[in-house]
């Protein structure tokens, strides 16, 4: 496993391997928040855009362990440092209480969530708000070819992304050309069934999964055509 992505440690239970994001992981992310905020001209609403942005793919990578959860509160911890100190030195002339009226909202999940409105897209995310997928372990006696079924029963292929899942969920995790599982060592591609040059959008609808010998033979074709 690459220890620059997440790091291993043993519990005091020493059957159980804690994973959790590793420490250069986390300071990484730090300082692109923090690089964020020094932007003391862009707008709020666009420094929360791209916040959003960040925090929503780091904590989808990392949500597959449930010992993730104290790094999802390290990073809040310090997105309420790191935006205090930006919101005092954007008002040095107004008091604290100015400043969390402002700023701070309450919603259904938390009394305190930073941004410029009740929106939700207005708002910072929360990492500590987002919910751990437990994966369970494959039985080690099957294999893809021969017992298919389970296989599409307990997908394994490790998505972080919601949009990609939605997309190989709706093709029932296959290769829309070859119709085979997409659990091999095989690199996957997004394809446009209309191409983008043509009008074709990023839609589920219009975008299918397929291998990539797949993907590169239909280009071919396309190409040639």
């Amino acid at each position: 496993m690459n220890k620059r992505i997440f790091t291993q440690s043993k519990s005091k239970n020493p059957n159980i391997l804690i994973i959790k994001p590793s420490r250069k992981a986390i300071i990484n992310l730090k300082i692109k928040i923090k690089s964020e905020f020094h932007s003391t001209n862009k707008p709020f609403i666009a420094i929360i855009s791209k916040l959003n942005s960040l925090i929503r793919g780091w904590v989808n990578y990392y949500s597959i362990s449930s010992h993730s959860s104290k790094s999802f509160r390290t990073l809040q911890n310090y997105i309420y440092q790191t935006w205090w100190i930006w919101a005092q030195k954007r008002h040095p002339k107004r008091p604290k209480k100015w400043l969390a009226k402002k700023y701070i909202f309450e919603d259904n999940k938390r009394k305190w969530r930073f941004g410029v409105s009740q929106l939700t897209h207005n708002k910072i995310i929360d990492p500590t708000t987002s919910k751990i997928r437990k994966l369970r372990p494959l039985k080690p006696e099957v294999n893809p070819y021969s017992d298919k079924e389970y296989y599409l029963k307990n997908p394994r292929i490790f998505i972080f992304n919601d949009y990609r899942y939605s997309v190989y969920k709706r093709h029932n995790f296959k290769c829309f050309v070859r119709k085979e599982l997409l659990l091999l060592d095989e690199q996957i591609n997004f394809h446009h069934l209309k191409p983008r040059s043509k009008g074709g959008t990023y839609s589920s609808s219009n975008i299918v999964p397929v291998h990539k010998t797949c993907h590169d033979t239909i280009t071919y074709a396309r190409k040639n055509n």
